[in-house]
């Protein structure tokens, strides 16, 4: 996941390279349980020009799964990758 982030084009042109991700990664809820697996976290990310947080939501089930990353600075978020999981 931090692969997607560190290739954006958007992500790059806030905080400039390179890219130091935060030390934690805060666990909004996570979830596990017959079948399901799903949860959220974040952890901030930083470069000389800038710093924002990414975000992540994933959603896996034995039928299909899917990843959400996206990438907020102050009161905006711009989506980084919105498909499958794992992402390509």
């Amino acid at each position: 996941m931090l692969e997607v982030v560190q290739t954006s084009a958007e992500v790059i042109a806030v905080t400039g390279e390179p890219l130091q991700p935060g030390l934690f990664a805060w666990t909004m809820y996570f979830e596990s349980g017959g079948g399901v697996r799903q949860g959220q976290f974040s952890t901030r990310i930083a470069g000389p020009r800038g710093q924002g947080r990414i975000q992540a939501r994933f959603y896996r089930t034995p039928i299909g799964a899917s990843l959400g990353v996206g990438f907020k600075i102050g009161a905006e978020e711009l989506t980084v990758y919105n498909g499958m999981y794992p992402c390509p």
